[in-house]
């Protein structure tokens, strides 16, 4: 992970606290995940946080696990994603 993300990664980490039920890098991006019972007050949080200030959303999909590799998926069947992005300071998260 690049320093700078390492940064993100610390921040959020550090702003969610225990609402985080992971967190890590993939694909130059940090991922985010959080149970539907914190999403709202999780993205909420990362908008006005001023170590985050994620200011814009940029995608928001739903996505269905019910095939999910061919096995079964041992967590919720649906997920939301929300791609967001910080104007401030210039990275992106994926909630």
């Amino acid at each position: 992970m690049t320093p700078r993300l390492q940064r993100l990664h610390d921040a959020a980490k550090n702003a969610l606290g225990p609402r985080v039920e992971s967190i890590g890098e993939r694909l130059g991006e940090v991922t985010l995940v959080v149970r539907a019972a914190n999403y709202r007050e999780a993205a909420r949080t990362l908008r006005d946080h001023p170590d985050l200030r994620f200011e814009q959303a940029i995608d928001l999909c739903g996505v269905d696990y019910s095939t999910y590799a061919d096995r079964p998926w041992p967590r919720e069947r649906f997920a939301v994603i929300l791609h967001l992005l910080s104007i401030t300071h210039n990275w992106r998260l994926r909630l």
